[in-house]
């Protein structure tokens, strides 16, 4: 009972602390915009998708579950994105749950109640759970895929079955997992190939092609229907066509730099050197119980090292967003660090957890309300929900139910998504119209603040938007401007 008592009141710090100021400031830019147009179009429509949002590599697309996860708060909130936002940071909060099963079937009851705290308070957990897009599901069904296979090695037979699903889902989320969990797999295969030997050929066929059909199933389906689009494109990345390359030196100077980064915004935010050591530390037991072949710790040198491996040999630019499904992975180690020094030294230990919850509490404290060193709006820390809704409100009030146009600065630039999608939901809910995109004598310019280019947007300014129409008004919510123009030649 005190067990089950604890891990509530964990998760209902997580979800307090991943939720706080969200309502303010949700950051819901262009590509929050073309997501939420997909889910609109699934929901109001029934135009079903095969694929999810692009990745960075053109024709290449993470998979569409998220999309069809946001379709029932989508439709009971009517669209409402921080309403979409609460559900799926509700199951990241429930990582606290999972990862105290996946501790404790690894190293006892005390590292998964230490790894449950680690992760309600850690900085990076939080700021993903806070980032409206696929790849923070990756932290939950991490967790879950190497739980379920923990319990099959230990004799559950019937959990290779569910692992084999969270390892589809955990593909769909992100396509870079699609690459690293087949080469974890395959390593974890090996390893274990004694346990595998022991099920019916049929059952391990049939997990086989379970995780494969939810991994591939929807890209399949859709490369048939467009030509081939996503092979021809990862034929293209995969023959130096495409992608960014980099140097081998410069690959594992980047692959090396971001896992510490994460690492450190993970654990321990305040020190970068601090964190360095302190993984370091984590290897060298990792390793001398690999040496004492403890079984429990090879899935994790696996899941440890095979991604970083992959990163470098890619030779591809590396983005810290790719380390996302090594968070848990970090805060399991880092559990079983402060154990093992639990059990040389209470105190120690305790100091050690009390240390790390009060940095990120700290850095927590510190960055979240001001969106500093949050990696997703790193360029636009100050571009708030809040006054989005409150530029919306005032051109309506301002227009007085009269047609209008609008066009907005975006970064990055010219990509009206965002803003048509917030028009439609809350606009139209509320006041009953959306703007119009021709013939409206009124035309609101929205202008968000863009310090990295002032010179650029000063000149797209006096050269362009002063072509437009003649300012009658301007008025200002937060880092946005909003300029209205009686309109010279119709846009």
């Amino acid at each position: 009972m005190k067990i089950c008592l604890s891990l509530i009141t964990l998760f209902i710090l997580a979800f307090l602390l991943r939720f706080y100021l969200l309502p303010q400031n949700l950051f819901f830019g262009p590509e929050q915009g073309i997501d939420f147009q997909v889910i609109r179009d699934i929901v109001v429509n029934h135009k079903l998708t095969l694929i999810g949002s692009k990745t960075d590599i053109s024709g290449i697309f993470h998979g569409p579950i998220y999309y069809y996860l946001a379709v029932l708060p989508f439709a009971i909130s009517h669209g409402n994105p921080v309403i979409v936002s609460l559900f799926f940071i509700i199951l990241n909060s429930l990582s606290v749950f999972f990862i105290y099963f996946l501790g404790k079937i690894i190293g006892g009851q005390r590292v998964g109640l230490i790894a449950a705290v680690i992760l309600a308070f850690s900085f990076e957990s939080i700021v993903y759970s806070r980032w409206l897009s696929s790849p923070p599901l990756a932290i939950p069904l991490s967790i879950l895929f190497f739980y379920f296979f923990y319990r099959f090695i230990n004799g559950s037979k019937r959990d290779l079955l569910f692992a084999a699903v969270t390892f589809g889902l955990l593909n769909q989320v992100e396509f870079l997992n699609i690459i690293f969990f087949f080469v974890i797999a395959f390593g974890l295969f090996v390893v274990f190939l004694k346990y595998f030997k022991k099920q019916n050929p049929i059952f391990i066929t049939l997990c086989l092609l379970l995780g494969i059909g939810i991994t591939i199933g929807t890209y399949v389906f859709f490369d048939l229907r467009h030509d081939f689009l996503i092979s021809k494109s990862l034929l293209s990345l995969i023959g130096g066509d495409t992608g960014y390359h980099t140097s081998l030196t410069q690959t594992v100077s980047s692959v090396w730099n971001s896992e510490i980064r994460v690492f450190s915004r993970t654990i321990f935010p305040v020190s970068f050197i601090g964190s360095l050591i302190l993984l370091l530390i984590e290897l060298i037991l990792l390793t001398t119980k690999i040496i004492k072949k403890e079984k429990n710790f090879y899935p994790l040198f696996i899941w440890f090292l095979f991604p970083i491996a992959l990163l470098i040999f890619s030779r591809h630019n590396i983005l810290d967003q790719f380390f996302v499904s090594l968070i848990s992975l970090f805060i399991i180690l880092t559990a079983l660090l402060i154990d093992f020094l639990w059990q040389n030294k209470k105190i120690i230990g305790l100091i050690a957890l009390a240390t790390i919850c009060i940095v990120n509490l700290y850095t927590w404290w510190d960055w979240i309300p001001s969106n500093r060193n949050v990696f997703f709006q790193s360029t636009q820390p100050g571009l708030r929900y809040a006054d989005k809704i409150a530029t919306i409100d005032e051109i309506y009030k301002d227009i007085d139910k009269k047609p209008f146009s609008f066009q907005s600065y975006t970064i990055p630039y010219w990509m009206q998504q965002g803003w048509q999608y917030l028009f439609w939901s809350y606009g139209k809910k509320r006041y009953g119209y959306e703007p119009i995109s021709q013939n409206a004598k009124s035309l609101y310019v929205i202008i968000q603040d863009d310090p990295s280019n002032k010179l650029f947007q000063s000149d797209w300014l006096k050269n362009t938007v002063s072509k437009w129409g003649k300012p009658v008004k301007t008025f200002k919510h937060g880092i946005i401007t909003t300029i209205k123009l009686e309109v010279i030649n119709e846009l």
